[in-house]
């Protein structure tokens, strides 16, 4: 079903939403039908709430891995205010295991980044990017 609140139909049926929580009533046909859209542009992450979907693009998607769009991402871990700061970026990996690694830093406890998916849904593709990324710190 889809959303019966007009402008949140709009949002959805122009762009997609970052952010799947903003989304009234989220069900199988919201999510999927939001997921599309975002897809359409090679937006291929998607929030809802603390998790993070990743679509497969089955093709190289070299502008979302640039050092320029990872330097903001680094911000994540200095910034006073890391969830304002995520909620302007764009859904990544990177943002993930930035808030991972800042939690980990600010209170000790050991974390966690779960990657799960079907055959060929690109977990490998999302493991070495959030190792990339925390290899970095290093």
């Amino acid at each position: 079903m889809l959303p019966e609140n007009t402008e949140e139909y709009s949002k959805l049926a122009e762009k997609g939403l970052d952010d799947m929580v903003e989304i009234d009533e989220l069900n199988r046909a919201t999510l999927l039908f939001n997921m599309s859209q975002l897809y359409k542009d090679y937006n291929i992450f998607v929030y809802v709430g603390p998790i993070l979907l990743v679509m497969n693009p089955f093709k190289p998607c070299p502008e979302l891995n640039t050092p320029e769009l990872k330097a903001s991402y680094m911000e994540l871990i200095t910034t006073p205010y890391p969830l304002q700061l995520k909620k302007k970026l764009k859904p990544h990996t990177w943002a993930i295991s930035a808030i991972a690694y800042r939690e980990f830093k600010d209170s000790r406890i050991r974390q966690a980044i779960v990657i799960s998916g079907e055959s060929g849904a690109g977990k490998t593709e999302s493991a070495r990017n959030c190792m990339d990324f925390l290899t970095e710190l290093g």
